[in-house]
């Protein structure tokens, strides 16, 4: 014979268990076992003696004052917020802001190098060649 298990013995001792044909179930299996029997007996004694415990103080109820928001400091909040985004990315573009590199035309030169047989050469721009001086 199987045994019933400790939770369903509390399903049925809190009267907690979902179907009838369940509790019909249990019932038939309680009146058969006597160690099924005696291990419910001690759950209900137990929660009896667990449900007439009153506590010694009563229990804590700390009370939380509702915070209303005025619109007037809800203005003032978001003012504050558009000036403070408007320092901020005024203080970064200055900062962004710097002087672009030196950036010189480089010249191509018609002729292939004497070594190579491609068409282009790019030279530094202070180093013009006589052809293309005028």
């Amino acid at each position: 014979m199987n045994h019933l298990n400790e939770d369903k013995l509390m399903e049925y001792a809190l009267e907690t268990s979902i179907s009838h044909a369940e509790d019909a179930e249990i019932a038939e299996h309680l009146t058969l076992c006597p160690e099924c029997r005696k291990r419910f007996e001690d759950l209900r004694k137990d929660n009896e003696i667990l449900g007439s415990i009153q506590p010694l103080r009563p229990a804590l109820s700390i009370p939380c004052q509702r915070v209303r928001f005025n619109p007037v400091y809800r203005a003032i909040r978001i003012a504050a917020l558009i000036i403070f985004g408007i320092v901020l990315g005024s203080a970064g573009s200055r900062w962004a802001n710097r002087q672009p590199a030196t950036v010189s035309p480089a010249y191509v030169l018609l002729s292939p190098p004497p070594d190579s047989v491609a068409g282009c050469v790019v030279a530094d721009a202070t180093l013009m060649p006589k052809e293309l001086r005028r």
